[in-house]
């Protein structure tokens, strides 16, 4: 989306409905990009934007691995307990 102050393009994440954005959006309404949410702050390159993407993705995944890690480790312990009781 392109800020109406500053004319700088900001990437926004794929699940904002852009119909949603006010008919003027400017960089502080950037809720979704901590760094880039004034008008101060430098556009960021299409090789920036898959950079981050590819980091963003990465960390889903390690989150995913971590909680299915943590999920069956609770299944083990509750079996271990059920053939003690």
């Amino acid at each position: 989306v392109q800020c109406d102050r500053c004319h700088k393009w900001r990437h926004l994440p794929a699940t904002v409905n852009l119909d949603d954005l006010p008919e003027h959006w400017f960089c502080e309404l950037n809720t979704h990009d901590p760094k880039r949410n004034n008008c101060e702050a430098a556009e960021q390159t299409p090789k920036e934007v898959a950079k981050e993407k590819k980091r963003a993705k990465k960390l889903a995944w390690k989150k995913l691995q971590m909680e299915q890690a943590q999920a069956l480790a609770k299944e083990a312990g509750s079996k271990k307990r059920a053939r003690s009781a």
